[in-house]
């Protein structure tokens, strides 16, 4: 029912395979291995699409191209999906701990967006470093990453060595969820503005 706006992107290239097809649309979902990269941000779009009453298919054969149809509902006049969000103003500095140069650069800029000060490192090791160097009031960290130690064990070694600083952690991995369990406060890849707030006043509110 209603109007519909369509979108159509196609190409003429390798094609997808099915059994791949079939998780492009999974959060972070890609065939590089860790820390070499992630996926095209089609969970993203997925994401953005169903909440704006659309919908999103993808068919593609292998050897002859994929074509990607996003159809958005008309509207009239001016509205924000979020409109009736309140967004809590943030006070302090984030350690932002993420691998990829991608994801910190867009995580960066929704933080900054509540009003944090960001400082962006790479592994665990160097945030632990960081952190005894003070001045960081909140740990936002993905879970997977390279190196010895990955975002859960950087927040289970901070549980021990600074019990007051609340820690967030992010993945787009299902198992990297089913591992963290409620063990810490975690936050779902991909996530919009006022989750992102909503979390790091749940942190913070629970070590205060």
């Amino acid at each position: 029912k209603g109007e519909y706006v369509q979108i159509k992107v196609a190409d003429t290239g390798a094609g997808i395979p099915e059994d791949v097809i079939a998780k492009v649309f999974d959060p972070f979902f890609t065939t590089k291995p860790v820390g070499k990269g992630t996926g095209l941000g089609l969970s993203q779009v997925h994401g953005f699409v169903n909440q704006a009453g659309g919908s999103v298919e993808i068919k593609s054969k292998l050897g002859a191209g994929t074509e990607i149809v996003i159809r958005l509902p008309r509207g009239e006049g001016h509205a924000g999906v979020h409109e009736a969000e309140v967004l809590a103003e943030g006070a302090g500095t984030v350690l932002l701990v993420e691998d990829n140069p991608d994801v910190a650069t867009s995580s960066t800029v929704l933080l900054e967006e509540l009003g944090y000060r960001v400082k962006w490192v790479t592994d665990a090791e160097s945030a632990m470093r960081e952190i005894e160097r003070d001045g960081i009031d909140i740990v936002f960290s993905d879970i997977v990453m390279p190196g010895k130690l990955d975002g859960l064990g950087l927040a289970r070694n901070l549980r021990r060595s600074h019990p007051h600083m609340p820690v967030v952690l992010a993945t787009g991995y299902s198992d990297a969820s089913r591992k963290s369990g409620s063990e810490f406060l975690l936050l779902r890849k991909p996530y919009e503005l006022h989750e992102l707030s909503n979390a790091l006043e749940t942190a913070r509110s629970s070590v205060a």
